[in-house]
C-alpha cells in the first residue's frame, strides 16, 4: 500500500534560496527544500541515500516535512522508509522515523546538522508509482507567531492578520456543526458497478456519477466508494469510483463527498443534504471544507476553482428540498442558468484560487437569510470547464456552525502628555487588540470621536488632537469591529479634568537681616488664592499670609500651595538675607608729629563697602585723619547698612620719640631652630613690629620678635618705639630675616649584595668614610667589596655653612664555591651519573639556571656541557661549568637468514661481518656459547645454522665493549605447492593463492611469467594455469596447476549475433559436468551441454521465455565440486 501525508503550511517556495534533489553528499544552507522526486525521468529505480544537512550560520535547524509518499514493494506491502537523525551522522537521536512517527508541524533540532536517510524497500527495483516522494523544508530561523503581519522570506510560514496579509482564521468554536456526517462516514459496504436496465445502483452498489442516489448516510447526490479491492467491470468505472484509501489526507474510514465538472457543455455535479436546523436570519455562518482533485488510484484532475455552496428551502418534487436530476432538473446534469432550478449560491470560491491534488482546508462566511434548511455543494458554473477536461472534486470534514460573538479590547493612550485646560493640546490614540469571534479575525476598525457626547465631524481617525479650554470634558471614540457580515460597536472615554486652583505668581524678596518682618503672600503676582499653605527651608508664621522674620528665618525657596478640586497649584518666592554690617575698633595711633591719627578695624562680613567722613581708606584701616577731627566710617553690605563714630586721639603732648637702633639682621639656614628679631630702644619704650611702613596695626608688640617664615628667602620687617601712655610712635626703621636653602643630598636605602657593590653617580653630595665630609673622598665607580658605612656629605660654602648628609650602609656578602665533579680529560663509557651534591647546588643543562634541571643520580649519556650551580643562604649565587665527555660504541648488525641443509650444487654459507676496522677494536666470536678459537677478525663466514655472537671492544682509554649476535637457522626445500581460488572454480572474476607447505621463504611465477614476492595472482583468466614456488635462498622449487571455470550473468536471445545464447565460459576442454537451468518457481527449462558451443536458446518447447532471473546448477560428474548461482535474461 502507499501511504500519503499533507500537513496544511503556509510557505512559498520562492522564497527559499536552495531547491536539492536529496544525493548522498553534505551541503551547508539556511534556505532549502530537500526532495526526493522518485528518481530521474523515465527511469524511476528506487535508490538509498544518505545525507547530511547543516546551518550555515552554525546555528540549531528547523525543518518541517511538507510533503511525504513512500511507495511500496509492487509484489508487497512493506514501504519505503524515511528517517532523520540528529547531528551528522547515523548515530544521533532519531528526530523522524516514517514507520513510527506522523509528520509535526515544526521540528527544532537543538543541532546544527540533521543526516537524512532513504531507505528504498526494493533497492534497484524499477518503482511503479512514480509519484513516490517527499519535501523537507529546511530553515536556520524560529517561525514568527500569527498576527505580526510580516511575510517571513526564508522561514516555515508566512503570517496571517498583518496589514496586507490573509486573515487569521479563528479558533473559537462556540457553536457545534448544523452539518449531520460532514466526515462522510457510512457503514455499508459498497461497490462500483452498474445496476440492470437503469445504470443506475441497485442493493450494496454505488450508481454512476451523475444520479442522485448515495449510501453514505444523511446525504443525497454523487456516488462514493470505500472499499480498497474491486474489479471494474469496464475501464470508465475506474475513473468514476472514488477510492479515498488513495488520499490520505481525506480522514475518516475514507468516504468522500464527489462530483465533476464536465468538459463539454453545461455539466457540472452536487451533493445534497438536511441540515440540523434551519438558519437564523442575521447570524453569520462559517464554513470549512477541505478539497483535493485526486480520485481513485488515479491521479488528481485537472485543477479547478469551481467550487459554491447553496443554502435553501425550497421544494421539489420529492416533497422536499432535495433536487431530483430527472423529476426537477429535467434530466440536465448541472444547477444554475438555464437549468430549470436556478441556483444562487450564498458562497462561491474565488476565481484562481484553486483546489488540487494536494488536500486543501478552505474557509469561508456568510450571512443567512433564514429559514434556510437545505444545502447544496458542488459546481453551480455552467459551460464547459476552465480547463477542457473533467475537473474533479473529492470533499471531506464540511463543517457548517454559527461564528462566534464579536469581541475585542481597547486602550487610548495620551502618550504620556497631560493638558492645562488652557490651550495646551495632546494627542489621543485609539489602540483595538485581541479581537476575535466571527469566522476570521480582520484588522477592519473605523472610528468617530466625540466630545461630551456630541459628534466631532471629520473625526474618523484612529488618532485626535484634543486641546480642551476651562473645564472638565469627556472625550468618547465608539469603535467598529468589522469581521465578515458583523460587526460590533463599543464606546471608550477620555475624561479631562480640568484645574482650578490659582496660587498667583512667583516673586522675590532681598532682606537684611536687621530688617523687620514682612508677609510673603503680599510679594505674589495677581489674584493669588487665599487659604493655601507656605513651605520651604524655615517655618513660616501667620498662615497664608506667610509671615518671614528675618531674625530667626533663613534664605531659600517658599512655596505656596492652593489645593482645588481637580489639582493643585503652586508659586515661589526666593528670599536672600543679607547680613547688616558690624564694626571692630582694633587700635587708634597718633603719627610722630601728632598732626595726623589713624585708625585700624575689623569690618563683618569683610567683603562690606568701606567709606569715611574724613582720611583716607587703606584696606582696614582709615589713615592720615587730622589730629582732632572726629570721623564717622560706614559700612554697605549688598544694601544693608551701618555706620560708626570715632573721636579723634589727644595727640597734642607727643615729644620726640627716638627710632629703635642696632638691627641684628640675622642670617640662619634652613631649619635653625632659633629665629629672632631684636632691636634696641631705651627703658620704658615698647616696639611695634609691622610687615610694610604703612600697616596700622602691629603684627607684634615686643622684644624679640619670632617671624612665622620657616622657607628659603629675604624677608623685611619694620620697627618703630612706641610710648603707650601717650600713645605716640618713632619712625620705622628695617629689619631683615634671611634664611639660606640646605643643599639636599640623594636620598638612599641601605644596600646588601653579593661579592661587591659599585658605587652610582649622585645628583648632589660626594662619598666620604667619615661623617661631615671627613675620612676618605671616595669616587663615584669605586668598587666596594668589604661590608661597611659611607657617608654622603654636601655644603653650601656660605655663612653659615648650610649642609645636609645621608648615611648609607653597605652590607657585601661573599659568593659560594661550587667544585666541578669532573675535569676535562675525563671520559666516560655509555654514560655517566651524576654525583650527590648539597642542599644549596642544583645541575643545569644551561648557564644561569637556564634549561632543564638534572638530579644527582641522573645518567648523561651523550657528551655535554653541563653547569653546578650553587644559592647561599644569604641568596649569592655562583656556579662552575663542567664538560662530561661520553663515548658510545655504534650498533653492530649482524646478518640473518638460513643455510639449506640440503642443496645439490656448492656449500651453502653466510658471511657474518661487523664492518668494523681492525686498528681501532679487538674482537671475540662465539658459537652457541663457546668461543671459537683463532676467530680475531671483523668477519667470519657462517657454515653451520645456530647462534653466533661477537663482542668489539674499543682501544680507547675509556675501553667501551659492544656485542651483536645473530641467528642462523636451517633451511629445506619446500615440501608442497597448494592453489586456491578466491571465488571457487566456478566464478567470472577470480584471483589464484598459492600457498607453500615448507620453512622457507619464497616467490612465485604464473605460467613462466614474471618472479613476484606476493603469493596471490589476481583476475586470472578462464582455463588451465601453472604456478611455481621458488626458494629465496636457492633451496629448491616446485610448480602446481588449477584450473578456473566461469558463467555469463546475462544473455539477450534476439539473433543479433550478440550473446544469444547462455553457456559455461571457457577457452579450453571443459570436464565433464551437468549443467541444468530454472525458472524462480523450480520448473526445469533446459539442460546445456558445456561443450556445446551455442548453450541455452532462452526458449522451453519452442516457446520464448519472459524477460527474468533465471537459476542453474553445475556439477562436476566426479563429484568434485558444484555451484548455484542465476542470471538474466533481456528482451
Amino acid at each position: 500500500m502507499c501511504r500519503y501525508i499533507l500537513l496544511s503550511v503556509f510557505f512559498s517556495i520562492s522564497c527559499y534560496a536552495q531547491n536539492t534533489n536529496i544525493s548522498n553528499t553534505t551541503i551547508n544552507t539556511c534556505d532549502a527544500i530537500i526532495y526526493d522526486d522518485g528518481g530521474p525521468s523515465g527511469d524511476y529505480t528506487e535508490t538509498n541515500y544518505t545525507m547530511t544537512v547543516c546551518a550555515a550560520t552554525g546555528t540549531d535547524l528547523y525543518f518541517t516535512i511538507n510533503a511525504l509518499r513512500l511507495g511500496s514493494n509492487t509484489f508487497g506491502s512493506d514501504t519505503d522508509d524515511l528517517i532523520i537523525y540528529e547531528g551528522s551522522d547515523t548515530t544521533g537521536a532519531v528526530l523522524f522515523d516514517s514507520n513510527t512517527n506522523s509528520p509535526q508541524n515544526i521540528y527544532d533540532t537543538n543541532a546544527t546538522c540533521i543526516t537524512i536517510q532513504f531507505i528504498a524497500i526494493s533497492p534497484g527495483v524499477f518503482e511503479t508509482e512514480v509519484a513516490d516522494g517527499f519535501e523537507i523544508v529546511i530553515s536556520c530561523t524560529i517561525p514568527e507567531t500569527c498576527n505580526d503581519g510580516i511575510l517571513n522570506n526564508g522561514e516555515l510560514f508566512v503570517d496571517c492578520g498583518g496589514p496586507n496579509c490573509t486573515p487569521c482564521i479563528s479558533t473559537d468554536v462556540c457553536e457545534g456543526s448544523i452539518v449531520s456526517n460532514g466526515d462522510f462516514e457510512t457503514t455499508i459496504s459498497v461497490v462500483c458497478g452498474a445496476a440492470p436496465d437503469t445504470g443506475f445502483g441497485s442493493t450494496n452498489q454505488i450508481p454512476r456519477l451523475w444520479y442522485d442516489q448515495t449510501p453514505v448516510e444523511n446525504w443525497f447526490g454523487t456516488a462514493i466508494r470505500i472499499d480498497n479491492d474491486i474489479s471494474f467491470p469496464t475501464s470508465d468505472y475506474f475513473a468514476n469510483c472514488t477510492n479515498t484509501g488513495s488520499i490520505g489526507c481525506m480522514d475518516g474510514s475514507g468516504s468522500v463527498g464527489y462530483w465533476a465538472h464536465f468538459s463539454g457543455g453545461q455539466q457540472s455535479e452536487y451533493i445534497q443534504t438536511l441540515l440540523n436546523e434551519p438558519l437564523e436570519a442575521g447570524e453569520e455562518y462559517c464554513i470549512s471544507i477541505r478539497a483535493s482533485t485526486r480520485r481513485g488510484r488515479t491521479e488528481g484532475g485537472a485543477d479547478t476553482d469551481k467550487l459554491a455552496f447553496w443554502f435553501h428551502n425550497n421544494t421539489y418534487a420529492s416533497g422536499n428540498g432535495f433536487v431530483e436530476y430527472d423529476n426537477d432538473n429535467g434530466g440536465q446534469t448541472f444547477m444554475g442558468t438555464g437549468s430549470l432550478v436556478n441556483g444562487s449560491p450564498q458562497v462561491i470560491n474565488p476565481s484562481g484560487q484553486m483546489i488540487t491534488e494536494e488536500c486543501q482546508d478552505f474557509n469561508y462566511s456568510f450571512c443567512a437569510d433564514g429559514g434556510e434548511q437545505y444545502l447544496m455543494v458542488g459546481n453551480f458554473t455552467p459551460g464547459d470547464s476552465d480547463s477542457g477536461q473533467a475537473e474533479y472534486v473529492s470533499v471531506d470534514n464540511l463543517v457548517v456552525r454559527k461564528s462566534c460573538p464579536l469581541s475585542f479590547d481597547m486602550v487610548i493612550n495620551d502618550g504620556g502628555g497631560t493638558t492645562n485646560c488652557t490651550g495646551s493640546c495632546i494627542t489621543l490614540t485609539a489602540a483595538p487588540s485581541n479581537q476575535g469571534g466571527g469566522c476570521e479575525v480582520t484588522n477592519d476598525f473605523t472610528y468617530q470621536w466625540l466630545e461630551d457626547g456630541v459628534i466631532l465631524p471629520g473625526e474618523t481617525n484612529d488618532t485626535i488632537e484634543i486641546c480642551p479650554s476651562g473645564s472638565n470634558v469627556t472625550y468618547t471614540v465608539q469603535v467598529t469591529y468589522n469581521a465578515g457580515c458583523r460587526s460590533i460597536t463599543l464606546p471608550f472615554d477620555y475624561e479631562v479634568n480640568c484645574c482650578n486652583s490659582n496660587a498667583g505668581g512667583d516673586g522675590t524678596l532681598d532682606n537684611c537681616s536687621s530688617d523687620t518682618i514682612v508677609n510673603l503672600f503680599d510679594l505674589l503676582s495677581g489674584t493669588p488664592d487665599t487659604g493655601g499653605i507656605w513651605s520651604g527651608p524655615s517655618v513660616l508664621t501667620n498662615g497664608d499670609q506667610g509671615t518671614f522674620d528675618p531674625s530667626i528665618n533663613t534664605s531659600g525657596i517658599y512655596t505656596y500651595t492652593v489645593s482645588g478640586t481637580n489639582c493643585s497649584d503652586a508659586a515661589n518666592i526666593e528670599v536672600t538675607i543679607n547680613d547688616t554690617p558690624e564694626l571692630t575698633i582694633e587700635s587708634i595711633n597718633c603719627s610722630s608729629d601728632g598732626s595726623t591719627y589713624n585708625v585700624a578695624i575689623t569690618p563683618n562680613p569683610n567683603t562690606a563697602n568701606i567709606t569715611t567722613s574724613s582720611g583716607t581708606v587703606s584696606g582696614n584701616a582709615i589713615i592720615d585723619i587730622p589730629s582732632g577731627v572726629n570721623i564717622t566710617i560706614s559700612l554697605d553690605n549688598n544694601g544693608c547698612n551701618d555706620s560708626f563714630d570715632i573721636t579723634s586721639p589727644d595727640c597734642g603732648g607727643c615729644g620726640v620719640i627716638n627710632n629703635p637702633t642696632n638691627p641684628n639682621n640675622p642670617t640662619i639656614c634652613e631649619g635653625s631652630l632659633s629665629i629672632e628679631l631684636t632691636v634696641e630702644v631705651p627703658a620704658g619704650i615698647e616696639v611695634n613690629w609691622y610687615t610694610s611702613e604703612t600697616e596700622v596695626t602691629p603684627v607684634f608688640t615686643g622684644i624679640p620678635f619670632t617671624p612665622a617664615q620657616t622657607d628659603p628667602g629675604e624677608y623685611t620687617y619694620y620697627a618703630e618705639a612706641f610710648e603707650s601712655a601717650t600713645s605716640c610712635s618713632s619712625n620705622r626703621i628695617p629689619v631683615t630675616l634671611t634664611i639660606l636653602a640646605n643643599p639636599i643630598v640623594d636620598v638612599v636605602t641601605d644596600i646588601e649584595v653579593c661579592e661587591r657593590y659599585i658605587l652610582p653617580s649622585l645628583t648632589v653630595g660626594n662619598y666620604y668614610t667619615a661623617t661631615n665630609g671627613g675620612g676618605s673622598l671616595l669616587n663615584v665607580g669605586d668598587e666596594i667589596i668589604t661590608s661597611q658605612t659611607i657617608y654622603i656629605y654636601a655644603e653650601s660654602g656660605t655663612t653659615p655653612n648650610c649642609s645636609d648628609e645621608a648615611v648609607l650602609n653597605i652590607t657585601i656578602n661573599p659568593l659560594p664555591n661550587p667544585i666541578a665533579p669532573v675535569s676535562d680529560s675525563d671520559q666516560f663509557c655509555g654514560s655517566f651519573p651524576l654525583p650527590p651534591i648539597i642542599a644549596e647546588q642544583s645541575y643545569f643543562t644551561g648557564p644561569n639556571g637556564t634549561g632543564n634541571q638534572l638530579n644527582p643520580g641522573d645518567l648523561i649519556v651523550s657528551s655535554q656541557t653541563l653547569y653546578l650551580q650553587e644559592i647561599s643562604a644569604r641568596g649569592c649565587i655562583s656556579e662552575v661549568e663542567f664538560f662530561v665527555n661520553i663515548t658510545n660504541e655504534g650498533e653492530v648488525e649482524l646478518p640473518s637468514g638460513g643455510i639449506c641443509i640440503d642443496a645439490s650444487e656448492d656449500d651453502s654459507f653466510i658471511v657474518l661481518d661487523t664492518f668494523l676496522s681492525t686498528d681501532d677494536y679487538s674482537f671475540e666470536w662465539t658459537f652457541n656459547g663457546t668461543i671459537i678459537p683463532e676467530e680475531i677478525d671483523s668477519s667470519i663466514i657462517a657454515t653451520e645454522p645456530g647462534e653466533y655472537m661477537v663482542t668489539f671492544t674499543n682501544s680507547s682509554s675509556a675501553a667501551c665493549s659492544g656485542v651483536a649476535t645473530t641467528s642462523i637457522e636451517a633451511i629445506t626445500g619446500p615440501e608442497d605447492l597448494i592453489l586456491e581460488l578466491s571465488f571457487g572454480q566456478f566464478a567470472n572474476n577470480n584471483s589464484i593463492i598459492a600457498t607453500v607447505i615448507g620453512s622457507g621463504q619464497y616467490e612465485y611465477s604464473l605460467d613462466g611469467g614474471p618472479i613476484q614476492d606476493d603469493n596471490v595472482f589476481q583476475n586470472v583468466s578462464l582455463g588451465l594455469h601453472q604456478v611455481t614456488a621458488f626458494d629465496k635462498n636457492n633451496c629448491g622449487e616446485i610448480t602446481r596447476e588449477i584450473f578456473v571455470i566461469g558463467f555469463p550473468d546475462f544473455f539477450t536471445p534476439n539473433n543479433d549475433g550478440n550473446h544469444d545464447y547462455w553457456n559455461v565460459i571457457a577457452d579450453f576442454d571443459i570436464p565433464d559436468m551437468d549443467i541444468f537451468i530454472f525458472d524462480r518457481y523450480g520448473k526445469l527449462l533446459a539442460q546445456v551441454d558445456p561443450n556445446d558451443p551455442l548453450g541455452w536458446d532462452g526458449t522451453y518447447n519452442n516457446i520464448n521465455q519472459p524477460a527474468t532471473d533465471y537459476w542453474f546448477t553445475a556439477q562436476y560428474k566426479d563429484g568434485s565440486a558444484s555451484y548455484r548461482g542465476h542470471f538474466s535474461l533481456i528482451r
